[in-house]
């Protein structure tokens, strides 16, 4: 077969993979209903005169199908009658409140024409105080004459108010790194995007953040290059962090960090790590680690997307479990 043939093959298999997936959703499978009400968290009163739109999504292909639109009434509850119903298509209420947009849970029209959607919206707030860090988990990797440093923060905002920043849309969650770091990534978005590079060694978060414990995880990853026997790193603490993980690879060097520390040795996917953990860091706070006897010629690091379940496998909390069913919520 030539290599044009070759080439041709795939292209011709997802193309019928994918009209397929769209003769499946667009056809015809019974009528149903979908109601919800919408309730203003912060003042625990229904949300009045919303619009809410019902969005559709294939299972298979995840594009978006029909969309809806009803209001609330007085009471804050939809209804959208004849709904097309789709097997396994999962549906989702929204609305823009407050220019953040909410969604309710998926559901699925399982062996009923009838859905319930209801969900919550929230007033904004701009006030940081709202916004803690309940874990974060720092990881120190050795690649050639650089370091490797992966980090993971579970945040939670305390009030029941939505934190949308500064109220100018750019800036609700910030991140400052050590100078010097270099490439910077973000597993949750691309910088430029969501993620925002605010000046030389602070990024920043520009979707809203919901209230509840647990409410977002965040991965990064960057590098800071090295010479010498001896490194140096302080990073400015923004929000209060309730517990504190660094876990710095062990190839004999001495690791020193300078809060108050509870160090041991810990090996995660068969790499040994110096670790220490520290409960109630608070904001304002610059912690600085320091590394000392460092070799010349490091061994090479592991691909940087492991370094998340790395740590969630290194903290055994299971707290991703929090996540899940979590309404999803944009600027």
């Amino acid at each position: 077969m030539s290599q044009v043939k070759k080439a041709f093959v795939p292209l011709l298999v997802g193309i019928a993979i994918s009209v397929t997936a769209m003769l499946a959703f667009g056809a015809e499978n019974g009528v149903g209903s979908v109601d919800g009400r919408v309730i203003n968290g912060t003042t625990e009163r229904p949300a009045v005169g919303l619009e809410v739109n019902l969005l559709s999504f294939d299972p298979v292909s995840g594009m978006r199908g029909d969309v809806y639109t009803a209001t609330t009434d007085a009471d804050g509850k939809f209804q959208f009658d004849s709904v097309r119903i789709v097997p396994r298509a999962k549906y989702v209420a929204a609305a823009k409140y407050e220019n953040v947009v909410y969604y309710s849970n998926a559901g699925v029209f399982s062996g009923t024409s009838r859905l319930s959607l209801p969900f919550r919206v929230f007033d904004p707030t701009t006030d940081p105080s709202s916004v803690e860090v309940a874990r974060a988990i720092w990881t120190v990797d050795f690649g050639r004459q650089k370091l490797v440093i992966g980090e993971m923060y579970i945040f939670s905002n305390t009030t029941n108010r939505t934190y949308i920043g500064d109220g100018k849309g750019k800036a609700v969650l910030r991140f400052r790194l050590p100078a010097g770091a270099s490439e910077v990534e973000f597993r949750e978005g691309k910088i430029g995007k969501r993620f925002q590079k605010l000046d030389a060694e602070t990024y920043a978060d520009t979707f809203s953040l919901l209230p509840g414990k647990f409410s977002r995880q965040i991965t990064l990853k960057y590098t800071m290059p090295y010479a010498g026997r001896k490194v140096s790193l302080a990073y400015p603490i923004l929000y209060p962090v309730d517990n504190l993980n660094v876990l710095v690879e062990d190839i004999g060097e001495y690791a020193w960090l300078d809060i108050p520390a509870k160090e041991s040795r810990r090996t995660l996917r068969g790499v040994d790590y110096i670790a220490f953990a520290s409960n109630g860091v608070p904001r304002g706070e610059v912690v600085r680690l320091e590394l000392r006897r460092l070799p010349g010629e490091p061994r090479k690091p592991l691909p940087w997307w492991a370094y998340a379940g790395m740590l969630i496998l290194g903290s055994a909390l299971g707290i991703g479990a929090a996540f899940a069913g979590r309404g999803r919520l944009r600027s």
